[in-house]
């Protein structure tokens, strides 16, 4: 089964389409192109979320941190990533990741992009699992959920070589070259506090300022925190 073709071409081309209007990234941009990237990413979104056909009516997903969830429900989202994993479906939303390129990172749209991604995951694990289960985010900020996130009941503990090898990514190999998959942790990294995130994102009175200091950090730390996979665009291979 195969990413249904509207929804790949709203990934990759919608991004083309909204460059268009900006200019190219490099450029300087004016107030009134981010507000026809607004508008336009918005129009966008709103036209595709309205096309895609679900198996399920779930409504509106609340996140919710992985720690939080019971173990049933720990085991409903991994059994359902599994079963994306073996649709091939997963692989391809990885590739879909990957060539997305400069069109949905170090530019405006990094974030609606992303949502977007997220949305499409979430939507593709229901229609697996037959139900209305949520991506959970880990709230990495608390050092003692890191345990419970990379365990071997879980998203998988690594060998000596670094290769995960149990949990549910194990025997999981990379779309990019076919090895396996691999986490490097680097543990001299710093990552960023709740505390320092609210500071940044406040002290942001621009888009333009907030947006390179939110993709830089955290969200570019926690990558290469992780290593493997994670530190390039191949990064959903790694999660």
């Amino acid at each position: 089964m195969r990413l249904q073709l509207r929804t790949k071409l709203f990934l990759n081309l919608n991004s083309k389409i909204i460059l268009s209007i900006l200019g190219e990234k490099k450029k300087k941009k004016r107030p009134q192109q981010y507000a026809m990237f607004l508008f336009a990413s918005s129009l966008f979104v709103f036209l595709a979320a309205c096309s895609l056909v679900s198996a399920q009516n779930c409504g509106t997903s609340r996140r919710r941190p992985w720690r939080s969830l019971s173990c049933s429900e720990q085991d409903a989202y991994l059994d359902a990533a599994q079963r994306l994993k073996a649709t091939g479906l997963w692989d391809e939303l990885v590739r879909v990741h990957f060539e997305s390129g400069d069109w949905g990172h170090e530019v405006p749209m990094f974030l609606l992009w992303h949502r977007w991604y997220v949305f499409i995951f979430e939507r593709e694990l229901q229609r697996v699992s037959g139900s209305c289960l949520t991506v959970p985010y880990w709230d990495w900020e608390r050092r003692s959920s890191f345990e419970t996130v990379f365990h071997e009941d879980t998203f998988g503990s690594i060998d000596v070589r670094g290769c995960v090898r149990d949990g549910i990514a194990a025997g999981w190999s990379v779309a990019e070259n076919g090895r396996c998959l691999l986490r490097d942790f680097d543990y001299r990294m710093e990552i960023s506090s709740d505390v320092e995130i609210v500071n940044r994102i406040t002290n942001s009175d621009e888009f333009r300022v907030f947006a390179p200091n939110l993709e830089g950090a955290p969200h570019t730390n926690l990558h290469s925190w992780v290593g493997g996979p994670m530190r390039d665009r191949w990064a959903p291979d790694g999660s």
